[in-house]
């Protein structure tokens, strides 16, 4: 399916805007291997969660779930976010 997909432009531009923003535009790293600080990982496992819901949202609104390809996306970002918090 082609953006913007099942909604209007404006919206599926300000949910696109959105995993931008969380999940590429980020300084922060994505994984939490090797870092031992709990604040360092709360941070990145927050970036993390954001990512997720950014995607789950875009993915479920506009595109009747998403393509393997960017439901593997969001799958990604929750297990970063699940390993931050072991």
């Amino acid at each position: 399916m082609q953006p913007p997909g099942n909604c209007d432009p404006y919206e599926q531009k300000k949910m696109q805007e959105e995993v931008d923003g969380w999940c590429k535009g980020k300084q922060t790293p994505t994984s939490c291997k090797g870092i031992k600080s709990p604040s360092i990982r709360s941070a990145i496992a927050e970036v993390n969660r954001q990512c997720g819901i950014a995607r789950d949202k875009i993915n479920k609104q506009c595109f009747a779930g998403g393509d393997l390809t960017h439901r593997n996306q969001a799958i990604d970002a929750w297990k970063k976010y699940s390993e931050c918090m072991e």
